[in-house]
């Protein structure tokens, strides 16, 4: 109790906590065999082996890590139980939402059905604010002309997969605005090219991102910011066996684009299946204003790519 928590509106990169109610309805004692998570951003207080009376309760608490893109999170955790009484299912669920919220929070469809079309932006503060830049090309508008008509905190632009450079390694559509609270509005892609056949190449090396873009936000030419990825081991083939130890060891990152320059710091084994890698970047002033840069991370096992989002500024002088 209760069977799902809602969350409401949750802000990017946030944890919710929350405590369900196990009761035991039943005459007899029960017996937890396990608490397993469906998705890898949440977690459970460890609840195996606790046994439950007649009448009796177990508290049980879940946290579910939002990701940093926005859009709808439903989180399950199973639990099961010894003997043959059936599992439960209890669940968290969030709508990610930035500054700007984009209705629907993606563009396409499955299979490429969609390869056109529109969404909705506005500002959840009500304010006007412009839009830069979206899909990596000048927006285009829906019933309005920026030249014309002064900004507005509601846009529809038109969207269409045929604009999309590199489609199988871009699986975003941006959205760059000036909103303060909301520089880069990332909407994933749905389509064929974007979905399980993105990025053959984990299956070979054993790695995985934790998440495909990294949004940087704000950046200024010539000055260094520290930011962060997590790596994921990746061997389904092999039912998750680690038969490659150095998959998660760190030989080089560059920006694809010469835009950015890269500086490695650190890794960081979070656990066998997890490591952390912290960097800098810097941009060389080649480029200003919204940037949708590939990272690419070579390992002892070999090379992925990432998106790296910002809108990149000149610093004020001093």
């Amino acid at each position: 109790m209760p069977g799902k928590f809602e969350l409401g509106d949750i802000q990017p990169g946030s944890e919710h906590s929350r405590t369900f109610e196990l009761r035991n309805i039943s005459e007899q004692a029960v017996q937890v065999l396990a608490a397993t998570p469906t998705c890898r951003c949440t977690t459970t207080n460890d609840i195996a082996g606790s046994r439950i009376p007649p009448g009796g309760m177990l508290p049980f608490t879940a946290v579910l890590a939002a990701p940093t893109t926005p859009g709808n999170k439903n989180a399950k955790v199973q639990i099961t139980f010894v003997g043959n009484l059936p599992p439960l299912i209890v669940e968290l669920e969030g709508d990610i939402t930035m500054a700007i919220k984009a209705d629907p929070p993606y563009v396409g469809g499955p299979k490429g059905k969609q390869p056109a079309g529109t969404v909705v932006v506005r500002s959840v503060d009500g304010k006007p604010f412009s839009i830069l830049e979206s899909g990596g090309r000048a927006p285009v508008f829906v019933g309005f002309d920026p030249s014309k008509q002064a900004p507005r905190s509601e846009y529809t632009l038109r969207w269409n997969i045929a604009w999309v450079d590199d489609l199988p390694r871009h699986i975003w559509w941006v959205v760059f605005t000036d909103h303060p609270d909301c520089p880069v509005l990332p909407l994933r892609i749905r389509n064929d090219a974007t979905g399980s056949r993105a990025d053959l190449e984990r299956f070979e090396r054993h790695w995985r991102f934790d998440e495909t873009i990294l949004n940087a936000e704000m950046l200024q030419t010539g000055r260094p910011v520290t930011l962060e990825f997590v790596l994921k081991h990746y061997n389904p083939r092999a039912r998750g066996a680690v038969q490659q130890p150095q998959w998660g060891v760190i030989k080089s990152l560059s920006s694809l684009s010469g835009d950015l320059k890269l500086g490695y710091i650190s890794t960081t084994v979070l656990s066998q299946e997890d490591v952390k890698v912290l960097f800098t970047v810097t941009p060389t002033g080649t480029q200003q204003g919204p940037v949708y840069d590939l990272i690419e991370v070579e390992t002892a096992t070999g090379r992925g790519t990432f998106g790296l989002l910002a809108v990149i500024s000149t610093p004020p002088s001093d």
